[in-house]
């Protein structure tokens, strides 16, 4: 919306504090979008969240700027007591503190300042220390998870997911570092960072094929990456830097990014497309599903949520709406990608259902550099204890021995053993932890490439299940 919008945004928002507040009360700017309210003359808590409530229901209310153009703003607010032994500067840290506890609970919400909490801030401020030197120290590394035609079995794309192998805490998921990446803006140079490092592997993967065939690569991008105005130029160096062809980078954006749109992210979107790059659209169906929005952005790809292929071993309910979501993409002249097929069950019905691609745990994890590195030198990866991966269908009858053995064990569908193409064979379930409890969804991952031994490969890095 520009720098003037901002400003007419701040302005409007410090008017409804001060409208929601007592004539008794302070209201202050902190800087950027952070305001302090000082409370006089309160009995107690119950006071201070009367006034909470009052800004909270003062906020939720669309907010018309100028220009006619109309934005929605969420509250989170932390509120502290004055202590005899704290200053100003103790008081509005805890004040912070609590708030920035209420933003991770729910938005629209509001915290009461607890010491317990300080020591959160701590790990915070240490987590974000470390985060700004993760780029230059090299901890970041990207693993890569195939998706693959459902018809042919071979393998098409890529996609790049980010990894931390923190120096003291392990391997980091994502949901543990990027929305304080997306908060601080940090986001936007890891994010030119994972550009950069996927188009090249890519091209350099694409480049060692004897084939003569290329696969895509998909990368995702965050809210903050698509308001930028450096994303076109961003995406242009990368590509420039390692040769790949625009038409096989896919920038993957959530459906519910898509709902914070502006005209200016629009038009972003229409630059990205112009010079030939493919957009996808992910967890489609579990947001503002719409077909005007699906018509207003230059689209490719509906990549269908994991939810709804859960769905496909449960229901007709379930197996409909997935069923409505690749009609819709035929519809559209859209592919589609189902994510987190894990049994041999989904993976014939979306082939039924008309889904062009699927990625998921039946076909392969997300694989560490290395691996990807055997995979395209052999043409299949072989992994102890799972089916192969096979880039090439032509591939499968070497793997078939392998893969037989892998398969032998009855098939959770009740159909029993079977014998099934590499790509078909049902996946082993999650690996159990010590004691026999099975690991939570998504912390069987690659290992980070310094990693030591295969074996230890279902540790688990965490992070996406794809």
């Amino acid at each position: 919306m520009g720098h003037g919008a901002g400003d007419e945004l701040l302005a409007i928002v410090g008017t409804r504090l001060l409208n929601a507040t007592r004539g008794c009360d302070t209201v202050a700017r902190l800087g950027g979008d952070e305001f302090a309210v000082l409370l006089e003359h309160v009995r107690g808590e119950a006071d201070a969240v009367i006034v909470a409530d009052r800004i909270v229901h003062a906020l939720s209310d669309p907010i018309t700027l100028p220009s006619g153009a109309s934005v929605r703003v969420g509250t989170s607010i932390g509120i502290a007591r004055v202590s005899p032994a704290d200053g100003v500067d103790e008081l509005l840290r805890n004040a912070d503190v609590a708030m920035y506890a209420a933003k991770g609970a729910s938005r629209g919400g509001y915290a009461f300042f607890d010491p317990s909490m300080h020591a959160a801030l701590v790990d915070r401020v240490s987590l974000e220390s470390d985060l700004r030197d993760a780029l230059d120290d090299g901890s970041f590394w990207l693993a890569y998870q195939p998706i693959i035609a459902l018809e042919s079995h071979e393998v098409l794309g890529i996609e790049a997911l980010l990894r931390w192998n923190h120096p003291t805490r392990g391997n980091l998921a994502p949901a543990q570092f990027i929305d304080l990446a997306e908060e601080t803006g940090l986001i936007l140079p890891i994010g030119r960072w994972v550009l950069r490092e996927a188009c090249a592997r890519t091209a350099e993967w694409n480049a060692q094929r004897g084939d003569g065939r290329a696969f895509s690569v998909t990368v995702n991008l965050s809210v903050r990456q698509l308001e930028s105005s450096s994303l076109l130029a961003d995406v242009q160096a990368a590509l420039a830097e390692s040769g790949l062809l625009p038409s096989l980078l896919v920038l993957e954006i959530t459906e519910n990014a898509l709902m914070h749109r502006t005209e200016s992210t629009v038009e972003r979107l229409h630059e990205l497309k112009g010079i030939g790059v493919r957009l996808a659209i992910d967890d489609f169906g579990t947001g503002y599903s719409s077909l005007s929005y699906l018509q207003q952005f230059p689209v490719d790809i509906l990549k269908i949520d994991r939810a709804f292929t859960d769905g496909l071993m449960r229901g007709t309910h379930d197996d409909a709406l997935t069923r409505t979501i690749i009609a819709l993409g035929d519809l559209l002249t859209l592919r589609t990608i189902a994510e987190g097929v894990e049994h041999a069950r989904q993976h014939s019905r979306l082939r039924d259902l008309g889904c062009d691609y699927g990625q998921g745990y039946l076909f392969s994890r997300p694989l560490a550099p290395r691996d990807m590195e055997v995979l395209l030198t052999r043409g299949f990866l072989e992994i102890p204890g799972e089916a192969p991966i096979v880039l090439r269908a032509e591939n499968s009858e070497r793997a078939e021995d392998s893969e037989r053995a892998g398969a032998a064990a009855a098939s959770p569908d009740g159909g029993g053993a079977r014998a099934a193409s590499a790509l078909e064979a049902i996946a082993p379930p999650p690996a159990a932890e010590a004691g026999g409890r099975v690991a939570p969804r998504g912390d069987e991952d690659a290992e980070p490439p310094m990693a030591a031994a295969r074996g230890a490969r279902r540790r688990g890095v965490g992070g996406e299940r794809r």
